[in-house]
């Protein structure tokens, strides 16, 4: 029996000394595995790390490469590394770091101001000269020389009339009725700078040259404001600030030539005496119909509204201008506000454009003249259809009360029209027009229909057919055969 216990004993002290041998060969071969992956694993972090560091030099180069075409823009820039300047991390500003050609460098701050919590300690940027090189030249190309350049376009219109007695009566004339040269750009991150120059029958001038200041925070003007200077568009009615080549008809209404027209010179001294009623009138039916502008200054506040359907615009401007209405050459300037409210009647289809006017100016009568204006436009276009069905309806009537050296008189004037598009490229257009002169000597009304395709949007055809009768010329017929071409960059003129 002890034998028996014995052996026994000596088998279980032999299968525990072969089990803790096998686990000791187990987590020598798995510590082996082990080993072997980790340094596969090394090697496999530092492939990653090499590939970055090939990566990082590329973008660094491809950075060097961009800021030196930059550079062969004009004059040197500088740049700044936020990383450099932690004080500037997370904050507002903008830097212009921009040599002009005069060696000023401009620092302009936008939004301005530091996340709350956080001061701006008295650490100094650190700027980087970026060096225009010959390759770099090479690499910008006439591309980058253009992106300092202003959008600059032409548009240009012809026009063949005849009329008379009756719409076939005689031939009037072929001719270049008006090129317009327009120059515009952004004069900074705050302002621009639109410039119309046009040429016509009557001599070239600019037409338009306003400066735009976009940013009232420059000034410490509240949000909303814009302030604009130069040659300015005279803001009274709807169709005033859109140009020539623009207007929905061949030509403006009666109002605004009776009322806006620069007569000649020797009419204008005279008074507008009746003997020069005529010559006047003849005058204004070859050569009227000038948008009415001025030199001056106007700003304008954008009112807070609690509905996005609606706006509601307050504006007021200084003008020195020269037409029948007004005369500022005494000195005095025209003082001109403006109320205009609009309404997003249905989303985006239709909307409605009510605009209220008072002037108050001197005139050539050796007094003053006092306009009141209201104009209302509605606008239709169909989501479904936009791009081939619209409805425009314009309505304008306007009275000016002038007194002077021979006593009181008023002058009215007032049009209604409708443009219809019924198709991609052709709209259908109509208009009935009545307006006295300043004076009150004279007087016309008339009606107006016209055919417009526009096969692009670089291109216009126009067939348009007047019939007017004035109070001393008696009828007369219009027809008008237009066409209008644009090249160039030319931006939107105000909705």
């Amino acid at each position: 029996m002890k034998a028996v216990a014995i052996i026994t004993l000596l088998i279980l002290m032999l299968s525990q000394i072969q089990s803790a041998y096998a686990g000791d060969t187990a987590k020598e071969v798995l510590t082996v595995h082990m080993d072997e992956n980790v340094e596969a694993l090394i090697h496999r972090i530092g492939e990653l790390e090499r590939l970055v560091s090939e990566l990082k030099r590329r973008v660094e180069e491809l950075e060097a490469g961009r800021d030196a075409e930059k550079a062969n823009t004009g004059g040197k820039l500088l740049s700044t590394r936020l990383r450099d300047y932690p004080a500037l991390q997370g904050s507002n500003l903008w830097l212009s770091m921009r040599y002009a050609p005069w060696g000023l460098l401009r620092v302009v701050r936008l939004n301005g101001g530091t996340p709350k919590g956080q001061r701006i300690r008295n650490e100094q940027p650190q700027f980087e000269t970026v060096q225009p090189s010959s390759s770099s030249a090479a690499l910008g190309g006439a591309g980058l020389w253009q992106a300092m350049n202003p959008d600059i376009s032409l548009i240009g219109g012809f026009a063949m009339r005849l009329g008379g007695k009756n719409p076939l009566g005689s031939y009037r004339g072929a001719a270049l009725r008006s090129v317009e040269i327009a120059l515009q750009a952004y004069a900074d991150p705050f302002g621009r700078l639109d410039t119309f120059v046009e040429h016509t029958q009557e001599g070239t001038h600019i037409c338009q040259a306003e400066l735009s200041l976009l940013d009232p925070s420059v000034l410490r003007l509240p949000k909303g404001f814009q302030i604009r200077g130069g040659i300015l568009l005279a803001n009274v009615g709807k169709l005033n600030t859109i140009h020539a080549h623009e207007q929905p008809l061949a030509d403006l209404p009666l109002l605004h030539k009776f009322f806006y027209s620069h007569p000649p010179e020797e009419n204008h001294n005279s008074g507008n005496q009746n003997s020069d009623v005529s010559n006047l009138l003849r005058h204004i039916i070859e050569h009227g119909g000038h948008n009415f502008h001025g030199t001056g200054a106007r700003i304008s506040y954008l009112l807070p509204t609690k509905s996005p359907r609606q706006a509601h615009e307050i504006s007021i401007e200084a003008l020195n201008t020269h037409n029948l209405t007004f005369d500022c050459g005494s000195g005095r300037p025209l003082l001109l506000s403006r109320w205009r409210s609009f309404f997003e009647l249905a989303p985006v289809e239709k909307t409605l454009d009510l605009g209220l006017n008072y002037g108050y100016g001197p005139n050539s009568f050796g007094g003053n003249t006092h306009l009141y204006s209201v104009d209302l436009t509605y606008r239709w276009r169909p989501i479904e259809a936009g791009l081939y069905r619209s409805l425009s309806w314009y309505n304008e009537f306007a009275v000016a009360r002038q007194s002077g050296a021979n006593g009181s008189r008023s002058a009215t004037g007032f049009f209604s029209m409708v443009e219809y598009q019924f198709s991609r490229t052709f709209y259908l257009g109509a208009r009935y027009d009545w307006a006295s002169l300043p004076d009150s000597s004279a007087h016309g009304s008339g009606v107006s229909f016209a055919l417009t395709y526009y096969p692009s949007e670089f291109s216009r055809y126009r067939l348009q057919l007047n019939r007017r009768k004035y109070s001393l010329l008696g009828t007369s017929w219009d027809l008008i055969l237009e066409m209008t071409f644009s090249i160039g960059v030319h931006r939107p003129h105000p909705f």
